[in-house]
């Protein structure tokens, strides 16, 4: 699951906008908690990728641990940490063990000649990559739209939206919570068909090239990413075409958490039919 925090979830919003959506449904971080709360207890695991937010993980640890009630419980939360994000106490290995977390470390070998930045983008693509084999289902919700200040150009594309493209890619389901805004509300709106050519035009203006592919051949830009958002079929989810319209476009987050419940109970009994 990926979240950002309700500012920049409602990061187009006025400040009276935003007043009035978190008195409706409060801060939207209330959401993603009780979300990853309910599959934790349910049986499920989670996984997440980039810069860690170590507290929160441990208080969903605690609720994993509660559930079995057992400190040693089998891993039920997995962290996979590009190279900048692995914690110096985490020791030299692949993998760190802490209770019911198994934080995962993505290396990269640089290449030749490369920058800083492209050899970053790489190996936190390479991340994304790992981490949508190992799960059967995406959420998406919220996320960064634009990068951080005003600095050099540093990134490829907003995280999530790669995220959920490299899911599109390996054929996993995906499900869209658009209705809070942020790089979630762009995927929305691309596979509702109600972005404006002029505005994506603008937007591609603040990432940067993407590197060459190991075979040298041409990387994927952002704006060829969020094209492949161009129906509802690719998202793959067990939901109906009226039910993903709903979960795009929906700003109750008793609708939205309804919605994910009931894609994520009919993938699993797919799978198992």
């Amino acid at each position: 699951l990926s979240v950002s925090d309700p500012t920049r979830l409602l990061q187009d919003a006025t400040e009276e906008e935003q007043a009035r959506h978190l008195a409706a449904n409060g801060a939207a971080s209330e959401m993603f908690e009780r979300l990853c709360r309910g599959f934790l207890e349910g049986g499920h695991s989670l996984l997440y990728g980039g810069k860690p937010s170590f507290g929160f993980t441990e208080q969903l640890a605690d609720v994993a641990r509660q559930r079995h009630q057992n400190p040693n419980v089998s891993t039920h939360i997995f962290g996979y940490l590009a190279e900048a994000y692995w914690k110096p106490e985490f020791g030299d290995g692949p993998v760190h063990d802490d209770s019911a977390i198994r934080y995962l470390r993505m290396k990269c070998a640089k290449r030749p000649d490369e920058t800083a930045t492209l050899h970053a983008i790489r190996n936190l693509t390479g991340m994304r990559e790992r981490q949508t084999r190992d799960l059967d289902v995406r959420i998406v919700f919220g996320g960064d739209r634009l990068p951080p200040g005003e600095g050099p150009k540093t990134r490829l594309a907003p995280g999530v939206l790669e995220e959920a493209y490299i899911t599109l890619r390996m054929g996993k389901p995906l499900l869209v919570i658009g209705g809070f805004g942020g790089a979630s509300q762009m995927i929305a709106d691309a596979l509702l068909g109600k972005l404006d050519p002029a505005d994506v035009a603008e937007w591609v203006e603040h990432f940067i090239e993407p590197p060459p592919l190991t075979d040298g051949s041409p990387g994927v830009d952002c704006a060829t990413m969020l094209a492949q958002f161009s129906s509802l079929a690719v998202l793959r989810n067990g939901l109906t075409d009226g039910e993903n319209r709903v979960l795009l476009e929906t700003t109750k987050y008793d609708t939205a958490e309804a919605l994910v419940r009931i894609a994520v109970r009919r993938i699993a009994e797919n799978r198992r039919s």
